[in-house]
């Protein structure tokens, strides 16, 4: 069994079984649907980020150094946190395709077809491929956060290899006036291919309508997949057992 919090835009907090607390993209500061702010985080395990845009960087270099937890992120954030000081022994980069493991829990990194880029200071860039994370808890729970991405067919394989049992699928930007990425219909197709038990919508402004309209489209191409839309604190989630007599 886990708990998982959706901390706005794209952040989540998920506490495992064994209580290893993760979190992925914790943007809480500047972020107006987050219902806490980085200060409040007193202790965490494991920070994934999934590139190096504000919106998912946020305060993770922060929340690393003042609770000691484990960073996983591709090679451009992993350099920027480098910079502000965090601990080499802390931080982890990965990249698609590779699996890394924290106190009993595996992290896949996963492609998305987006654009990790960062300007640390003047006259200096950085980029990396983005990533997404499939998150494999101790006791069986595999959760797929594909980060930032649009609609590609590898989703496919992804759903072959790791049989996702809760996602978190981006249906907007977090800023009115920039095309999403994924629209609704996209985001309800890849839930489709994924055919995970539940889905929350994520990645959109207050005011966006696209998670409900993804919740329309989803209940006609994806039936049998729990729509959690715009869930507020702790939920648990507990795959189905078999026990044999």
């Amino acid at each position: 069994m886990v708990k998982i919090r959706f901390l706005g835009i794209s952040a989540f907090e998920i506490i495992t079984e064994s209580g290893v607390r993760i979190f992925i993209d914790p943007c809480l500061d500047r972020n107006p649907l987050s219902p806490v702010k980085a200060e409040e985080i007193d202790a965490a395990d494991l920070i994934l980020v999934s590139h190096g845009a504000w919106d998912h960087v946020g305060e993770s270099i922060e929340i690393a150094k003042r609770t000691g937890a484990v960073f996983m992120s591709g090679h451009d954030v992993r350099a920027l946190a480098e910079r502000k000081g965090l601990p080499k022994a802390q931080i982890l980069g990965t990249q698609p395709g590779a699996t890394r493991e924290v106190k009993g829990v595996r992290v896949r990194a996963t492609v998305a077809h987006h654009a990790s880029f960062i300007s640390p200071e003047k006259d200096v860039y950085m980029s990396s491929p983005p990533l997404g994370f499939v998150i494999y808890t101790e006791d069986g729970v595999r959760i797929y956060h594909p980060g930032d991405t649009c609609l590609f067919g590898d989703i496919k394989l992804i759903a072959e290899l790791c049989h996702p049992q809760v996602v978190m699928m981006p249906v907007d930007s977090v800023l009115p006036e920039t095309p999403a990425e994924m629209s609704p219909l996209d985001a309800a197709l890849a839930t489709q291919w994924l055919g995970p038990d539940v889905v929350i919508p994520v990645h959109y402004y207050p005011e966006s309508k696209n998670p409900e309209e993804f919740a329309r489209h989803a209940e006609t191409l994806a039936p049998g997949t729990k729509v959690l839309l715009r869930p507020e604190g702790y939920f648990t989630y507990e795959p189905a057992r078999v026990n044999f007599l």
